[in-house]
């Protein structure tokens, strides 16, 4: 999960980028590695948050900012990446109702608490969840695919094959280059040319995933990994957010 805070005011800013960075860690038990911390970035003006809004699935975003207002960004924002979900952080609670329209997931206050912050980003993250989009071939086109339709993954030499409800898609990476760009909440490897998305296992069967009619092996090695995960999953996710069968 990559996290943006768009806030004029730099202490505001930092403050709740420490916030952020804490809760974060404390999601993943206190392993957060360099690369991940480095997820959580501060942009000091809407126009820089814009340039590189692509790489973000949560903003922080405040209301009053110079030269571009904070709701004109997020309108901005729905435009160039309709995924991505908004919390508004501002000191300014009287125009909380400004933030239907930009459809912000969250409004949270200056100064920041930490609790009201991890509800915002636990809500904005489920909201986001599978809404992250790959790009891959389908009958020769280039086409944008939404991580949510992914069934799984097949690996094969010097491609992979994606599988929706209704269609195989097709793309010249590997499986391990893939699997970078899933999300990782969603998405786990069984064995060596497999992904499967967790949200569309009907059952488990010892060493066994039953998808979409279909049994998928887990490798010996990958099983307390394979199972770490969809444990996680069913207890943070499955129950808010119904399964896309």
């Amino acid at each position: 999960m990559r996290v943006a805070i768009c806030d004029d005011e730099l202490l505001a800013a930092r403050q709740l980028e420490r916030i952020v960075k804490k809760i974060l860690e404390r999601e993943t038990g206190g392993t957060a590695t360099a690369s991940e911390d480095s997820r959580v970035r501060i942009f000091t003006s809407g126009a820089a948050l814009l340039r590189e809004i692509e790489n973000f699935d949560i903003v922080f975003l405040d209301l009053r900012m110079p030269q571009m207002d904070g709701i004109d960004v997020g309108k901005e924002i729905l435009r160039r990446n309709p995924g991505c979900r908004i919390i508004i952080a501002s000191g300014e609670w009287e125009r909380f109702k400004e933030g239907y329209v930009i459809r912000a997931a969250r409004f949270v206050t200056k100064p920041f608490d930490e609790e009201e912050i991890a509800e915002a980003l636990a809500e904005a993250s489920h909201m986001w969840l599978g809404e992250g989009v790959i790009e891959a071939y389908f009958e020769n086109r280039k086409l944008p695919l939404r991580q949510r339709e992914i069934r799984y993954i097949l690996s094969y030499d010097g491609y992979v094959r994606i599988y929706t409800a209704d269609r195989i898609y097709r793309r010249e990476t590997s499986l391990e280059k893939i699997l970078e760009l899933l999300d990782e909440r969603l998405f786990v490897r069984t064995d060596r040319g497999t992904v499967v998305n967790l949200a569309y296992v009907q059952q488990e069967e010892g060493d066994t995933f039953v998808l979409a009619g279909q049994k998928f092996k887990i490798a010996r090695r990958r099983r307390e990994e394979v199972r770490r995960a969809y444990i996680d999953f069913r207890l943070k996710y499955r129950g808010s957010m119904g399964v896309w069968q």
